[in-house]
C-alpha cells in the first residue's frame, strides 16, 4: 500500500466506534445518523434497541451522530446493545461506511483528551530540547527544517 493511498484512505474516516457506558446509560455512535433522510434509520435503530430485554429507552441524537441508551445495568450487557445496533447498520447496509472526522468531539470520548497529552508532551520536549541546546551550545537545526513543519499543516490529510 502506498502512502498516498493510505492517507486517502484514513481521510476517509475512522473504523472504530467510539461508546461510553455507565450508570445505566449509554452514548454509542452510529453509522449514517447524520445523512440527510437518515430518519427511517434513526427510527428503526430505537425500535431495535427498545426491543432489547432491559432498555428503557433509545434516542437517535442526529447532531453529535449518536444513540443515547436507558437501560437496567443489571440485566443487560453491552454486547447485546452493541449487536442490536450492528444488526440495524447491517439491515441499512451501512456497516462498510466510515466514521467521518467532521463530526464535534463528544465529551464522554477520551480520543480528544489522547491527543491533547500527545500535543502537551511534545511541546515539553521541544521546550526541554530547546533549553539543552541554549544550555550546552548546540547548532541549531537549519532554518528549512522549521518549512517542512509549515508544509506538512498546511497539507490536510497529512494534519489527520
Amino acid at each position: 500500500m502506498s502512502v498516498d493511498s493510505a492517507l486517502s484512505d484514513a481521510s476517509r474516516g475512522r473504523r472504530h466506534r467510539r461508546y461510553w457506558f455507565g450508570d445505566g446509560k449509554a452514548h454509542i455512535e452510529v453509522r449514517a445518523a447524520r445523512r440527510h433522510g437518515s430518519e427511517r434509520f434513526a427510527r428503526e435503530l430505537e425500535g431495535a434497541l427498545a426491543r432489547v430485554r432491559g432498555v428503557h429507552w433509545a434516542q437517535v441524537n442526529a447532531v453529535v451522530g449518536r444513540v443515547v441508551v436507558a437501560f437496567d445495568g443489571e440485566a443487560v450487557d453491552s454486547s447485546a446493545i452493541m449487536a442490536a445496533i450492528e444488526g440495524v447498520e447491517e439491515a441499512h447496509e451501512l456497516e462498510d461506511d466510515r466514521f467521518g472526522y467532521d463530526r464535534p468531539d463528544f465529551p464522554g470520548d477520551i480520543e480528544p483528551v489522547h491527543r491533547a497529552i500527545v500535543g502537551l508532551v511534545a511541546d515539553a520536549v521541544g521546550l526541554v530540547a530547546g533549553i539543552a541546546g541554549s544550555v550546552l551550545d548546540l547548532p541549531s537545526l537549519p532554518e528549512e527544517a522549521a518549512a517542512l513543519v509549515s508544509v506538512a499543516e498546511s497539507q490536510p490529510r497529512i494534519r489527520r
